[in-house]
Protein backbone atom coordinates (compact mmCIF):
# COMPACT_ATOMS: atom_id res chain seq x y z
CA UNK A 1 0.00 0.00 0.00
CA UNK A 2 2.97 2.58 0.99
CA UNK A 3 4.51 2.17 -2.70
CA UNK A 4 1.19 2.33 -4.85
CA UNK A 5 0.53 5.40 -2.64
CA UNK A 6 3.89 6.87 -3.31
CA UNK A 7 3.33 6.19 -7.32
CA UNK A 8 0.07 8.01 -6.61
CA UNK A 9 2.18 11.04 -5.37
CA UNK A 10 4.85 10.99 -8.30
CA UNK A 11 2.15 10.62 -11.00
CA UNK A 12 0.58 13.84 -9.61
CA UNK A 13 3.85 15.92 -8.98
CA UNK A 14 4.32 14.54 -12.98
CA UNK A 15 0.98 15.56 -14.03
CA UNK A 16 1.24 19.16 -12.27
CA UNK A 17 4.08 20.20 -14.26
CA UNK A 18 2.94 19.12 -17.86
CA UNK A 19 4.74 15.07 -17.51
CA UNK A 20 3.71 11.57 -17.40
CA UNK A 21 5.55 9.59 -15.39
CA UNK A 22 6.27 6.37 -17.70
CA UNK A 23 8.70 4.77 -15.59
CA UNK A 24 11.91 4.14 -13.02
CA UNK A 25 15.25 5.75 -14.07
CA UNK A 26 18.98 5.37 -13.59
CA UNK A 27 18.74 4.72 -9.83
CA UNK A 28 16.11 5.08 -7.06
CA UNK A 29 16.13 8.92 -7.06
CA UNK A 30 15.18 9.21 -11.08
CA UNK A 31 12.34 8.40 -13.28
CA UNK A 32 11.48 8.59 -16.87
CA UNK A 33 9.16 10.84 -18.04
CA UNK A 34 7.29 11.99 -21.23
CA UNK A 35 6.45 15.53 -22.12
CA UNK A 36 2.76 15.82 -22.74
CA UNK A 37 3.33 18.52 -25.03
CA UNK A 38 6.18 17.61 -27.76
CA UNK A 39 5.73 13.66 -26.73
CA UNK A 40 9.76 13.36 -26.32
CA UNK A 41 10.76 10.67 -23.23
CA UNK A 42 13.68 12.45 -20.84
CA UNK A 43 14.99 11.03 -17.23
CA UNK A 44 14.35 13.68 -14.46
CA UNK A 45 15.28 13.28 -10.65
CA UNK A 46 12.18 13.31 -8.40
CA UNK A 47 13.20 16.79 -6.44
CA UNK A 48 13.77 18.40 -9.92
CA UNK A 49 10.09 17.45 -11.07
CA UNK A 50 8.89 18.60 -7.77
CA UNK A 51 10.11 22.28 -8.03
CA UNK A 52 9.04 21.89 -11.47
CA UNK A 53 12.54 22.75 -12.82
CA UNK A 54 12.35 20.46 -15.96
CA UNK A 55 12.96 21.31 -19.54
CA UNK A 56 12.45 19.23 -22.85
CA UNK A 57 16.67 18.78 -23.53
CA UNK A 58 15.63 17.44 -27.54
CA UNK A 59 13.72 21.09 -27.60
CA UNK A 60 16.04 22.98 -25.97
CA UNK A 61 18.70 22.21 -28.29
CA UNK A 62 16.39 22.38 -31.28
CA UNK A 63 15.24 25.74 -30.14
CA UNK A 64 18.79 27.30 -29.89
CA UNK A 65 19.65 25.25 -33.39
CA UNK A 66 16.53 27.83 -34.93
CA UNK A 67 18.37 30.96 -32.65
CA UNK A 68 21.56 30.11 -33.85
CA UNK A 69 20.59 29.96 -37.34
CA UNK A 70 18.73 33.04 -37.09
CA UNK A 71 22.27 35.07 -35.62
CA UNK A 72 24.14 33.52 -38.05
CA UNK A 73 25.66 30.85 -35.90
CA UNK A 74 25.77 27.09 -35.42
CA UNK A 75 25.63 25.22 -32.66
CA UNK A 76 29.11 23.01 -31.98
CA UNK A 77 29.00 21.90 -28.78
CA UNK A 78 28.62 22.34 -24.75
CA UNK A 79 29.72 25.88 -23.32
CA UNK A 80 31.36 26.34 -19.45
CA UNK A 81 27.74 25.54 -17.74
CA UNK A 82 24.04 25.44 -18.90
CA UNK A 83 23.87 29.17 -19.74
CA UNK A 84 26.28 28.93 -22.57
CA UNK A 85 27.14 26.90 -25.78
CA UNK A 86 30.03 26.76 -27.80
CA UNK A 87 28.65 28.44 -31.17
CA UNK A 88 30.40 28.77 -35.06
CA UNK A 89 29.88 31.78 -36.82
CA UNK A 90 29.01 31.20 -40.39
CA UNK A 91 30.63 34.00 -42.16
CA UNK A 92 34.15 33.76 -40.32
CA UNK A 93 34.20 29.82 -39.00
CA UNK A 94 35.62 31.38 -36.10
CA UNK A 95 34.25 29.43 -32.88
CA UNK A 96 33.36 30.84 -29.53
CA UNK A 97 31.85 30.48 -26.36
CA UNK A 98 28.56 32.78 -26.08
CA UNK A 99 25.51 32.78 -23.79
CA UNK A 100 22.15 31.44 -25.28
CA UNK A 101 20.32 34.28 -24.04
CA UNK A 102 22.66 37.02 -25.71
CA UNK A 103 22.46 34.90 -28.94
CA UNK A 104 18.44 35.42 -28.65
CA UNK A 105 18.96 39.00 -28.60
CA UNK A 106 21.47 39.53 -31.10
CA UNK A 107 23.98 40.98 -28.11
CA UNK A 108 26.94 38.97 -29.49
CA UNK A 109 29.87 39.65 -31.82
CA UNK A 110 32.99 37.49 -33.16
CA UNK A 111 36.05 38.67 -30.42
CA UNK A 112 38.63 37.43 -32.77
CA UNK A 113 37.31 39.37 -35.73
CA UNK A 114 36.67 42.27 -33.23
CA UNK A 115 40.41 41.90 -32.09
CA UNK A 116 41.64 42.06 -36.42
CA UNK A 117 39.30 45.28 -36.68
CA UNK A 118 40.64 46.90 -33.48
CA UNK A 119 44.28 45.83 -35.28
CA UNK A 120 43.84 47.03 -38.26
CA UNK A 121 42.92 50.21 -37.34
CA UNK A 122 45.03 50.59 -34.87
CA UNK A 123 47.57 50.44 -37.68
CA UNK A 124 46.10 52.66 -39.75
CA UNK A 125 46.38 54.91 -36.89
CA UNK A 126 49.96 54.54 -36.56
CA UNK A 127 49.92 52.19 -33.00
CA UNK A 128 50.52 48.76 -32.09
CA UNK A 129 47.29 46.81 -30.00
CA UNK A 130 49.40 45.59 -26.97
CA UNK A 131 45.94 44.34 -24.89
CA UNK A 132 42.99 45.30 -23.04
CA UNK A 133 42.10 48.35 -21.39
CA UNK A 134 40.28 49.60 -18.29
CA UNK A 135 36.78 48.90 -19.45
CA UNK A 136 35.73 46.86 -22.50
CA UNK A 137 35.44 50.35 -24.59
CA UNK A 138 39.00 50.66 -24.18
CA UNK A 139 42.12 48.99 -25.28
CA UNK A 140 46.27 49.48 -24.47
CA UNK A 141 48.29 50.72 -27.13
CA UNK A 142 51.53 51.33 -28.03
CA UNK A 143 52.70 54.70 -30.02
CA UNK A 144 54.89 53.64 -33.11
CA UNK A 145 56.80 57.17 -33.23
CA UNK A 146 57.30 57.38 -29.58
CA UNK A 147 57.28 53.85 -28.44
CA UNK A 148 55.00 55.08 -25.44
CA UNK A 149 52.08 53.26 -23.97
CA UNK A 150 48.77 54.40 -23.37
CA UNK A 151 44.98 53.20 -22.71
CA UNK A 152 42.85 55.10 -25.45
CA UNK A 153 38.95 54.27 -26.08
CA UNK A 154 38.45 52.29 -29.02
CA UNK A 155 36.38 54.96 -30.99
CA UNK A 156 39.02 57.25 -30.55
CA UNK A 157 41.34 55.65 -32.34
CA UNK A 158 38.83 54.85 -35.14
CA UNK A 159 38.18 58.34 -35.49
CA UNK A 160 42.07 59.34 -35.33
CA UNK A 161 41.09 61.63 -32.42
CA UNK A 162 44.07 60.94 -29.43
CA UNK A 163 47.19 61.80 -28.63
CA UNK A 164 50.50 60.70 -26.83
CA UNK A 165 50.01 62.41 -23.27
CA UNK A 166 53.13 61.51 -22.31
CA UNK A 167 54.84 63.52 -25.25
CA UNK A 168 52.13 66.15 -24.57
CA UNK A 169 53.29 65.87 -20.65
CA UNK A 170 56.70 66.21 -22.06
CA UNK A 171 56.25 69.16 -24.63
CA UNK A 172 54.56 71.43 -21.92
CA UNK A 173 56.91 70.37 -19.09
CA UNK A 174 59.85 71.63 -21.62
CA UNK A 175 57.58 74.84 -22.76
CA UNK A 176 56.94 75.44 -19.07
CA UNK A 177 60.29 75.53 -17.86
CA UNK A 178 61.34 77.88 -21.10
CA UNK A 179 58.63 80.17 -19.39
CA UNK A 180 60.49 80.33 -16.27
CA UNK A 181 57.83 77.59 -14.72
CA UNK A 182 57.13 74.09 -12.88
CA UNK A 183 54.36 71.73 -14.63
CA UNK A 184 52.96 70.75 -11.45
CA UNK A 185 49.63 69.32 -12.04
CA UNK A 186 46.17 69.55 -14.40
CA UNK A 187 44.07 73.30 -14.36
CA UNK A 188 40.57 73.43 -14.51
CA UNK A 189 39.89 71.99 -17.95
CA UNK A 190 41.76 70.33 -20.44
CA UNK A 191 43.33 74.01 -21.94
CA UNK A 192 44.72 74.96 -18.13
CA UNK A 193 47.46 73.39 -16.24
CA UNK A 194 48.97 74.89 -12.97
CA UNK A 195 51.91 75.76 -12.58
CA UNK A 196 54.93 77.41 -10.01
CA UNK A 197 56.89 80.15 -10.84
CA UNK A 198 60.75 79.11 -10.37
CA UNK A 199 61.98 82.64 -9.02
CA UNK A 200 58.92 83.08 -6.77
CA UNK A 201 57.59 80.20 -5.75
CA UNK A 202 54.15 81.63 -6.18
CA UNK A 203 51.33 78.84 -8.47
CA UNK A 204 48.93 79.94 -10.98
CA UNK A 205 46.75 78.56 -13.33
CA UNK A 206 47.80 79.18 -17.03
CA UNK A 207 46.57 78.52 -20.66
CA UNK A 208 48.89 76.18 -22.07
CA UNK A 209 48.92 78.57 -25.18
CA UNK A 210 49.70 81.42 -22.64
CA UNK A 211 52.55 79.55 -21.44
CA UNK A 212 53.78 78.75 -25.06
CA UNK A 213 53.93 82.17 -25.93
CA UNK A 214 55.19 83.38 -22.51
CA UNK A 215 52.21 85.06 -21.77
CA UNK A 216 52.75 84.54 -18.43
CA UNK A 217 53.40 86.55 -15.12
CA UNK A 218 52.88 86.27 -11.25
CA UNK A 219 49.36 88.11 -10.16
CA UNK A 220 50.95 88.42 -6.75
CA UNK A 221 54.23 89.24 -7.51
CA UNK A 222 52.81 92.27 -9.91
CA UNK A 223 50.43 93.64 -7.77
CA UNK A 224 52.83 94.12 -4.87
CA UNK A 225 55.28 95.68 -7.99
CA UNK A 226 52.49 98.01 -8.35
CA UNK A 227 51.77 98.72 -4.61
CA UNK A 228 55.74 99.66 -4.71
CA UNK A 229 55.51 101.46 -7.94
CA UNK A 230 52.05 103.55 -6.38
CA UNK A 231 54.21 104.18 -2.98
CA UNK A 232 57.04 105.63 -4.84
CA UNK A 233 54.78 107.99 -6.71
CA UNK A 234 52.94 109.34 -3.41
CA UNK A 235 49.47 107.06 -4.56
CA UNK A 236 47.96 103.92 -3.34
CA UNK A 237 46.06 101.09 -5.41
CA UNK A 238 42.30 100.93 -4.53
CA UNK A 239 41.26 98.80 -7.21
CA UNK A 240 41.29 97.61 -11.19
CA UNK A 241 40.67 100.37 -13.61
CA UNK A 242 39.39 100.01 -17.40
CA UNK A 243 41.93 97.80 -19.22
CA UNK A 244 44.22 95.42 -17.39
CA UNK A 245 46.92 98.33 -18.13
CA UNK A 246 44.86 100.24 -15.74
CA UNK A 247 44.16 101.14 -12.21
CA UNK A 248 42.21 102.82 -9.74
CA UNK A 249 44.65 104.63 -7.62
CA UNK A 250 44.52 106.90 -4.39
CA UNK A 251 46.34 110.40 -4.12
CA UNK A 252 48.16 110.17 -0.67
CA UNK A 253 48.26 114.35 -0.75
CA UNK A 254 45.00 115.42 -2.02
CA UNK A 255 42.87 112.05 -1.26
CA UNK A 256 41.49 112.00 -4.42
CA UNK A 257 40.93 108.73 -6.51
CA UNK A 258 41.53 108.74 -10.35
CA UNK A 259 42.07 105.80 -12.97
CA UNK A 260 46.11 105.98 -14.33
CA UNK A 261 47.59 103.71 -16.91
CA UNK A 262 50.34 101.92 -14.85
CA UNK A 263 53.19 102.81 -16.63
CA UNK A 264 52.81 106.08 -16.17
CA UNK A 265 52.56 105.67 -12.46
CA UNK A 266 56.15 103.22 -12.71
CA UNK A 267 57.65 106.48 -14.99
CA UNK A 268 56.38 108.98 -12.83
CA UNK A 269 54.48 111.10 -14.93
CA UNK A 270 51.34 111.54 -12.54
CA UNK A 271 49.45 113.94 -11.37
CA UNK A 272 45.48 114.62 -9.90
CA UNK A 273 43.25 115.37 -12.26
CA UNK A 274 40.96 116.85 -9.73
CA UNK A 275 43.54 119.05 -8.91
CA UNK A 276 44.75 119.89 -11.88
CA UNK A 277 41.55 121.23 -12.89
CA UNK A 278 40.72 122.97 -10.01
CA UNK A 279 44.37 124.49 -10.55
CA UNK A 280 43.35 125.14 -14.27
CA UNK A 281 40.12 127.09 -12.78
CA UNK A 282 42.18 128.78 -10.38
CA UNK A 283 44.45 130.41 -13.29
CA UNK A 284 41.02 130.95 -15.37
CA UNK A 285 39.82 132.57 -12.90
CA UNK A 286 42.57 135.26 -11.80
CA UNK A 287 43.38 135.71 -15.92
CA UNK A 288 39.33 136.74 -15.83
CA UNK A 289 38.12 133.95 -17.29
CA UNK A 290 35.87 130.39 -16.59
CA UNK A 291 36.71 126.82 -17.88
CA UNK A 292 34.00 125.63 -19.56
CA UNK A 293 34.78 122.65 -21.61
CA UNK A 294 38.26 120.26 -22.76
CA UNK A 295 40.26 121.17 -25.73
CA UNK A 296 41.19 120.02 -28.47
CA UNK A 297 44.19 118.10 -26.79
CA UNK A 298 45.77 118.22 -22.58
CA UNK A 299 47.28 121.12 -23.17
CA UNK A 300 44.13 122.95 -24.36
CA UNK A 301 40.99 124.00 -22.87
CA UNK A 302 37.56 125.93 -24.25
CA UNK A 303 37.30 128.86 -21.94
CA UNK A 304 34.33 131.85 -21.13
CA UNK A 305 35.30 135.14 -21.17
CA UNK A 306 33.82 136.91 -18.22
CA UNK A 307 33.29 139.99 -19.55
CA UNK A 308 32.24 139.58 -23.27
CA UNK A 309 31.07 135.78 -22.32
CA UNK A 310 32.64 134.20 -25.76
CA UNK A 311 34.05 130.89 -25.42
CA UNK A 312 37.28 130.54 -27.10
CA UNK A 313 40.06 127.24 -27.13
CA UNK A 314 43.38 128.80 -25.63
CA UNK A 315 46.41 127.08 -24.36
CA UNK A 316 46.60 126.59 -20.67
CA UNK A 317 50.30 127.68 -20.87
CA UNK A 318 48.83 130.71 -22.75
CA UNK A 319 46.35 131.32 -19.89
CA UNK A 320 48.98 130.94 -16.91
CA UNK A 321 51.44 133.45 -18.80
CA UNK A 322 48.32 135.97 -19.58
CA UNK A 323 49.29 135.79 -23.35
CA UNK A 324 45.92 135.60 -25.08
CA UNK A 325 43.29 137.36 -26.33
CA UNK A 326 39.78 137.06 -27.49
CA UNK A 327 39.45 136.52 -31.14
CA UNK A 328 36.06 138.05 -31.42
CA UNK A 329 36.75 141.01 -29.47
CA UNK A 330 40.63 142.16 -30.17
CA UNK A 331 43.08 141.78 -32.50
CA UNK A 332 44.38 138.04 -32.93
CA UNK A 333 48.21 136.90 -32.25
CA UNK A 334 49.08 137.66 -36.13
CA UNK A 335 48.48 141.67 -35.59
CA UNK A 336 50.17 141.99 -32.39
CA UNK A 337 54.22 141.82 -31.62
CA UNK A 338 56.01 138.96 -32.28
CA UNK A 339 59.93 137.72 -32.44
CA UNK A 340 61.53 135.13 -34.76
CA UNK A 341 64.37 132.99 -32.66
CA UNK A 342 66.89 130.72 -32.82
CA UNK A 343 67.89 128.42 -29.97
CA UNK A 344 70.29 125.77 -29.48
CA UNK A 345 69.03 122.34 -27.16
CA UNK A 346 71.50 120.01 -25.94
CA UNK A 347 70.73 116.72 -23.52
CA UNK A 348 72.98 114.42 -22.61
CA UNK A 349 72.76 112.37 -26.31
CA UNK A 350 71.92 114.45 -28.59
CA UNK A 351 72.20 118.32 -29.66
CA UNK A 352 70.60 120.79 -32.41
CA UNK A 353 68.70 123.86 -33.31
CA UNK A 354 65.68 125.32 -33.04
CA UNK A 355 63.73 127.77 -35.07
CA UNK A 356 60.83 129.78 -35.17
CA UNK A 357 58.68 132.89 -34.30
CA UNK A 358 56.65 133.67 -31.29
CA UNK A 359 55.11 136.18 -28.98
CA UNK A 360 56.75 134.91 -25.76
CA UNK A 361 59.72 132.67 -26.65
CA UNK A 362 60.48 131.59 -23.46
CA UNK A 363 57.09 129.98 -22.64
CA UNK A 364 57.07 128.83 -26.21
CA UNK A 365 60.29 126.57 -25.46
CA UNK A 366 58.44 125.20 -22.50
CA UNK A 367 55.55 123.99 -24.59
CA UNK A 368 58.05 121.61 -26.69
CA UNK A 369 57.73 118.58 -23.90
CA UNK A 370 61.76 118.16 -23.50
CA UNK A 371 63.77 115.95 -21.48
CA UNK A 372 64.21 117.16 -17.79
CA UNK A 373 68.06 117.32 -18.92
CA UNK A 374 67.75 119.81 -21.56
CA UNK A 375 69.56 122.75 -21.53
CA UNK A 376 68.20 125.88 -23.90
CA UNK A 377 70.46 128.66 -25.01
CA UNK A 378 68.87 131.56 -26.78
CA UNK A 379 71.07 132.42 -29.92
CA UNK A 380 69.23 135.10 -31.69
CA UNK A 381 65.70 136.64 -31.11
CA UNK A 382 64.58 139.25 -34.06
CA UNK A 383 61.68 140.94 -33.21
CA UNK A 384 58.74 141.79 -35.79
CA UNK A 385 55.78 144.52 -35.03
CA UNK A 386 53.57 141.82 -36.09
CA UNK A 387 53.20 137.89 -35.97
CA UNK A 388 52.11 138.08 -39.67
CA UNK A 389 55.57 139.23 -40.48
CA UNK A 390 57.36 137.03 -38.33
CA UNK A 391 55.51 133.90 -39.91
CA UNK A 392 56.22 134.93 -43.40
CA UNK A 393 60.63 136.11 -42.59
CA UNK A 394 60.15 132.32 -40.62
CA UNK A 395 58.24 130.36 -43.87
CA UNK A 396 61.22 132.16 -45.97
CA UNK A 397 64.05 130.89 -44.36
CA UNK A 398 62.72 127.33 -43.89
CA UNK A 399 61.72 127.27 -47.63
CA UNK A 400 65.79 127.94 -48.44
CA UNK A 401 66.72 125.29 -45.84
CA UNK A 402 64.32 122.39 -45.84
CA UNK A 403 66.51 120.04 -47.47
CA UNK A 404 68.82 120.50 -44.35
CA UNK A 405 66.62 119.89 -41.65
CA UNK A 406 66.23 116.88 -39.07
CA UNK A 407 63.68 114.38 -39.48
CA UNK A 408 60.30 115.20 -37.24
CA UNK A 409 60.22 111.21 -37.00
CA UNK A 410 63.78 111.62 -34.86
CA UNK A 411 63.40 114.87 -33.42
CA UNK A 412 59.60 113.59 -31.47
CA UNK A 413 62.23 111.47 -29.28
CA UNK A 414 63.16 115.05 -27.97
CA UNK A 415 60.29 117.30 -28.77
CA UNK A 416 57.58 115.21 -27.06
CA UNK A 417 54.78 117.51 -27.39
CA UNK A 418 55.45 119.84 -29.83
CA UNK A 419 58.05 121.91 -32.18
CA UNK A 420 59.47 118.54 -33.51
CA UNK A 421 59.47 120.30 -36.76
CA UNK A 422 61.77 122.74 -38.64
CA UNK A 423 64.51 121.20 -36.02
CA UNK A 424 68.50 122.18 -37.90
CA UNK A 425 71.52 120.52 -37.34
CA UNK A 426 74.08 122.33 -34.90
CA UNK A 427 76.58 122.63 -38.17
CA UNK A 428 74.25 125.14 -39.74
CA UNK A 429 74.11 128.15 -36.18
CA UNK A 430 76.21 130.35 -38.13
CA UNK A 431 74.25 130.21 -41.47
CA UNK A 432 70.91 130.91 -39.57
CA UNK A 433 72.11 133.90 -37.55
CA UNK A 434 73.32 135.41 -40.31
CA UNK A 435 70.02 134.55 -42.09
CA UNK A 436 68.05 135.94 -39.37
CA UNK A 437 70.17 139.40 -38.60
CA UNK A 438 70.01 140.40 -42.26
CA UNK A 439 66.83 142.98 -43.32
Amino acid sequence: MKNQHTQNKHKAEAKSVGLTLLGPGRTSRYRTYLFNECEHKGEFSLQLVRRGSVRCGICQKQKLRVEATAAGLTVVGPGKNKDYRTYRFNKCQHELEIHTGSVRKGHFRCKKCFHEKLKSEADAADLALLGPGKTVHYRTYRFNECRHEQEIETAGVRKGVFRCRQCINEKLEAESIAAGLTLISPGKNALYRTYRFNECKHEREFTVDQVRKGEVRCGICQKRKLRVEATAAGLTVVGPGKTRHHRTYLFDECGHEQEVETGQVRAGEVRCGICQEQKLRVEAAAAGLAVVGPGKDARYRTYRFNQCRHKQEIQVGAVRSGHFICNMCEETARDLPSNVYLVKIKTSSFEWLKFGYAGNVDERVKQYGLPADAEVTTVIVRPFDTGREAHEFEKSIHGIYANRGLPPEQMRKFHTITGFEECYPIDLMGKLSEEIKML
